[in-house]
């Protein structure tokens, strides 16, 4: 009997079939779920334990914003990024600030390897002590921390937005279970 395998789609409706097929034709059956949007992203991270994500660099959840989240909701789920020939460098670059892997889907011979090496290294993962695990956490967060810089102006029109975001990425890079700002007129 194949073992169950929890995959994430995240904005790849398309490129799902394909690895979803892959991934029946070998060792895991899938149980897979997609979201489409920034807070279903949110939710589904905080409620469910996906064993895989699965996202793509040619839409509004590109990899930086999959790897943020993640890292805000404290998760070490690996992330595979689906590209063709016209995105591989940007899938590239994914992996290299915190995606699993970057698959082209013209020829996706490596995912099934690289999805039993992840699920290995994530058995290995949570057999290690606690202290191990937080170098680990403290590279989600700086990547989370890094996503924000990159992507925020800070001079845009909604402070609120701007301030809820910088408490929520600052709360999960110290690990805290709740932070606030204070915003008095």
């Amino acid at each position: 009997m194949k073992p169950p395998l929890e995959v994430l789609f995240v904005s790849c409706p398309d490129a799902a079939r394909s690895v979803v097929l892959q991934l029946l034709a070998r060792d895991y059956t899938p149980e897979a779920a997609s979201v489409a949007s920034r807070a279903e992203l949110k939710t589904a991270l905080r409620n469910f334990n996906h064993q895989l994500l699965v996202t793509t660099t040619e839409t509004d959840l590109n990899p930086v914003v999959v790897l943020a989240e993640r890292a805000l909701a404290g998760k070490e789920t690996p992330i595979f990024v689906l590209c063709d020939s016209n995105t591989e460098d940007s899938a590239l670059e994914s992996v290299r600030i915190g995606a699993a892997e970057a698959f082209n889907l013209d020829a996706p011979n490596r995912l099934l390897p690289a999805v039993a090496r992840e699920m290995r290294s994530a058995n290995l993962r949570w057999s290690q002590p606690s202290g191990i695990r937080s170098e680990s956490q403290l590279q989600w967060a700086t990547a989370a921390l890094l996503h924000l810089a990159r992507t925020r102006s800070f001079l845009g029109d909604n402070l609120i937005d701007d301030l809820r975001e910088i408490t929520e990425v600052a709360g999960s890079a110290l690990d805290v279970d709740r932070s606030s700002v204070w915003f008095y007129d």
